[in-house]
Formats: C-alpha cells, sequence, structure tokens
C-alpha cells in the first residue's frame, strides 16, 4: 500500500523512525512515537509531526498509503492539513487525499475547519479566470466518481473547469482509464467534449494505452458515443497520431502499446497524411535513436502502409524521414549495438530518396557531412556520434537499393525490434 512513499524514501537516509513507521502503518508504534515526544519535547513537537528535517510529513505517509485509522490519529496530535505536501505537488493533504482518490479522508478532511478553508479557497480561485488543476481535475484524475460527485454536487464545483494544461476534469479522467467515470461526466454532470482536441490529447495520453493494460475502449467511446471527429485537430493542426508518435518520441524504448494505439486509430478512420501548422506528417515526428537501440522501422511502415503518405514526403524545413534520421542521429545517446546498417538501408530500400533536398538545398548527404563536421570540431561531439555519422555518409555514398521507388509494405512483415 505504501509503494508509492517507498519510492520517495528509499534513499533518504535521514529517514527518521517516526516516518518509517507512517509509511509502514505502524500505528501503535506511531501513537507510542508521538505520544512519548509530546511528553518530552512539548516546544518542538508540532515541527517534529509537521516539519521533518526532510521528506514527507506523517500526515504525507498516511494519505499516501489511504490509512484512515492512522490519518485519525495523526489529527488527534493536530497534524496540519494545510501544509504542502511532500510528497508529488507542493498542495496540501486535503488536495492530495483528492488526488489519491482516497473519498473517506477527503471527507475527514473536509469535516475540519481547515479543510473547508481549503475548499473555499480552491472554489475562489477557480472563478479568477487563472487555469490551475482543482480539487475536482485531481479527483476526476484519481478515477473516483463519488469523490467527484461530493465535489460537483454539495461543494458546488463547475463540471468543465479548465485545468493548467487547458484540460477540463472529463480530460483528467480519461488520461486515467476511468472511461466509466468520463461515460458520468458526460451523460449524468453534462460536461462539455469542447474542445474536442483536449478529449483526443487525453486519450492519447491515457494510462490505458500505455501501461499494462490495453484497451480500445476510450476511443470508441469518444467516436462512438461523443461523436468526435478522429481526425480532429489543436492549435498546431497536430492529429490523434502526431500526438501518439509524439508519445513514442518520449519513450526510452520502443513503446508497442503505442505502435497499436496508432493502428486503433487508423482502423477507426485516422488520416495519416494530414500535416501539422509546421509542415510534419505524424511520421516526421518519429524518433529514430532510443536509449540501448535504433527504432524499428515497423511504425513508419504502418502509415505508409496506408496509402495517403509517401515515405519521400517532406516536413517541417522541407525535411524528409531521411533527413530526420540523420539529425536524429546527432547528439543521441549511443546504443549497445550498431544497426545503422539495418535500420538506414531498410529505410532505402522502401523509397528514401537521396537526392532531395530540404529548404536548406541540402541532401541527406550534405546534412550528414555537416553534422558530422560539426561533431569533430565541438566540444560536445562523442566518440558514438562521429562513428555514427561515419556509417551514415558510408551508407548513403556506397549502398545500391534496386529501386527507388516507394513501397506500400506490410508492417507485420517487419520485427518489431
Amino acid at each position: 500500500m505504501w509503494r508509492r512513499a517507498s519510492i520517495t524514501m528509499r534513499y533518504n537516509e535521514d529517514l527518521n523512525l517516526l516516518q518509517f513507521a507512517c509509511e509502514s502503518g505502524l500505528t501503535a508504534l506511531v501513537n507510542k512515537l508521538l505520544k512519548r515526544k509530546r511528553l518530552t519535547s512539548p516546544f518542538t513537537f508540532q515541527r517534529y509531526i509537521n516539519h521533518p528535517n526532510s521528506g514527507p510529513s506523517a500526515l504525507d505517509l498516511a494519505v499516501n498509503g489511504g490509512n484512515m485509522k492512522l490519518v485519525r490519529l495523526l489529527l488527534t496530535y493536530k497534524a496540519n492539513i494545510e501544509l504542502p505536501c511532500g510528497i508529488v505537488s507542493k498542495q496540501s493533504a486535503l488536495h492530495y487525499a483528492a488526488r489519491r482518490g482516497h473519498l473517506e479522508i477527503f471527507q475527514l478532511f473536509a469535516g475540519k475547519a481547515s479543510g473547508q478553508r481549503i475548499i473555499d479557497a480552491d472554489r475562489e480561485a477557480s472563478h479568477t479566470g487563472v487555469k490551475f488543476n482543482s480539487l475536482l481535475h485531481l479527483a476526476a484524475g484519481s478515477g473516483n466518481s463519488q469523490l467527484c460527485s461530493s465535489l460537483i454536487e454539495r461543494y458546488h464545483y463547475k463540471v468543465d473547469l479548465v485545468g493548467a494544461s487547458g484540460q477540463s476534469p472529463l480530460c483528467d479522467a480519461i488520461v486515467s482509464g476511468s472511461h466509466d467515470l468520463a461515460r458520468i461526466f458526460v451523460g449524468q454532470w453534462g460536461a462539455s467534449i469542447t474542445p474536442a482536441d483536449k478529449i483526443l490529447e487525453a486519450i492519447a495520453e491515457s494510462r490505458r494505452y500505455f501501461g499494462r493494460r490495453r484497451s480500445r475502449t476510450e476511443l470508441k467511446f469518444v467516436t462512438s458515443e461523443l461523436k468526435i471527429d478522429i481526425n480532429t485537430r489543436n492549435e498546431a493542426g497536430e492529429t490523434i497520431l502526431h500526438l501518439a508518435f509524439q508519445r513514442m518520441a518520449r519513450m526510452g524504448y520502443f513503446p508497442l502499446t503505442c505502435y497499436e494505439f496508432a493502428t486503433h486509430c487508423l482502423e477507426l478512420g485516422a488520416n495519416p497524411s494530414l500535416r501539422a501548422t509546421n509542415g510534419d506528417a505524424p511520421f516526421h515526428l518519429y524518433k529514430w535513436f532510443r536509449n540501448g537501440t535504433i527504432s524499428s522501422l515497423r511504425p513508419v511502415i504502418l502509415l505508409l502502409r496506408d496509402g495517403r503518405l509517401g515515405v519521400n514526403d517532406q516536413g517541417d524545413g522541407g525535411n524528409t524521414l531521411l533527413h530526420k534520421f540523420i539529425r536524429s542521429a546527432f547528439n543521441s545517446y549511443g546504443p549497445k549495438e550498431n544497426d545503422i546498417f539495418k535500420r538506414l538501408p531498410s529505410l532505402l530500400d522502401i523509397g528514401a530518396d537521396r537526392t532531395l533536398v530540404n529548404s536548406q538545398k541540402m541532401t541527406a548527404l550534405q546534412l550528414a557531412k555537416m553534422l558530422y563536421d560539426d561533431d569533430r570540431t565541438v566540444i560536445h561531439g562523442t566518440e558514438f556520434n562521429i562513428r555514427t555519422l561515419e556509417d551514415i555518409i558510408d551508407i548513403l555514398e556506397n549502398y545500391v537499393t534496386v529501386s527507388n521507388q516507394p513501397q506500400r509494405l506490410d508492417p507485420l512483415d517487419w520485427p518489431v525490434k
């Protein structure tokens, strides 16, 4: 139950006995420690319980574990719920209870005068027009429908409050993977489905797709029930496929779940040829070099198979996939295995044209040579960068392809790694 706190505290050599007892849920030991401290050091007692030398407070750890009995005990010793939480945010323990979805603890805090002050301040801030994540956003992100219901019906929170990233509580529910709660937000509480791009962004960030659980539920929910066009674009002109490939780029390993997500989007009618305002198609955002290896070609093949994109289509700055591949090799971390002689020829084999120039009038080979010269002369150059760029130049100059025409290949014919 206290796994998340354990991550925070594991490397803290200053962990005191009270924090350890709270982290472990040892209520009797906590009571004994606090009783002794109050008797022996009454003038420093409040600092002991509320302001540890380092790490989260006793109350933070009790809330993190959802230990109602321990929370009640700490409140009898005047633990302060208004102080900033030391685990994941600078907000109060009441905010943290909402974030964790602990309804009973939240109600206990809300019943205190200090808890009511926090709620009142939170509601007042929501009327100022300042974007921040309110208690309702935090509760929605926890997936607890009862807690959300309490905030909306008892404390009169507006269901469409704008959060720190411009998202509504509905979006936070979707990101958490709570599609049942999302359905309640729309069907029971009348949550708006605009702006639609924020809903799709929430889908792209959903934990169901990128954790261990994989589901098509949210995509079907927004396209079938909410009737949101899957090709809706955000202010930057990006579609849900752009967001999926951005998610891939943020991961340090080949994200099979991202690939499956992109597959589901295509099945529901997502158009991979739509461009962002800077001219990039989704596959221009692909990250070719990751920690440990060079990325699989499979997600790119997936979009090419659709037929509306060509391997030589140019994106931002007139750069093709080949230009992007070379740029990503610059200042990348060295892989354990140099797959450059496998990946780059594969890109050439499916039709990448070495003669095309970008907006700087540079072919892929010219770009590689420029970056190679830069890496040799600047202090930040690494042995891996130089060696990789040498290999790229070697391939571009000497590798012979049978055909230079784009081919529509089945991605299932290509290995994941």
